[in-house]
């Protein structure tokens, strides 16, 4: 059962983070553009129907593989997991901002917008040398 449920969260996690990475990008570029409202319609649904669920998925199959490895006292996943707040709170704000820019047809992204996805980069580098390196870490 563990290795399937590792299966589900690695695959959750790289749509996820794809979207993560991606949205910011594609939306900064339908507002320079001045794209047509239905690209921008198409952007948030993709975000809203696939990218939030696999973050949901993520999250409580991420808790689970915790649960089973018995490691929520581990300073490596206490680190994980503050990170992947900070990551599902930087969602909400993409989520936002897309809706926001679905909904006007003269909204315009923030300047800072294109850069979410370096923070992105970031963080997910972060994460990932976590699960990696985690057995030097246990307690």
């Amino acid at each position: 059962m563990y290795e399937w449920l590792k299966i589900i969260h690695i695959i959750s996690v790289i749509i996820w983070m794809g979207g993560m990475l991606t949205a910011p990008l594609v939306g900064t570029m339908l507002s320079d553009q001045r794209a047509d409202q239905q690209l921008r319609l198409r952007l948030r649904s993709a975000f809203s129907r696939w990218i939030t669920p696999a973050m949901i998925l993520s999250l409580i199959v991420g808790i689970a593989l915790a649960q089973i490895g018995g490691w929520f006292t581990d300073p490596w996943l206490l680190t994980k997991l503050v990170l992947v707040l900070v990551m599902t709170a930087l969602h909400g704000v993409i989520s936002g901002r897309l809706r926001r820019f679905a909904s006007d047809p003269k909204a315009e992204l923030a300047a800072w917008f294109p850069r979410v996805s370096l923070i992105v980069l970031l963080l997910l580098a972060a994460v990932v040398s976590l699960v990696v390196t985690k057995t030097l870490f246990a307690g």
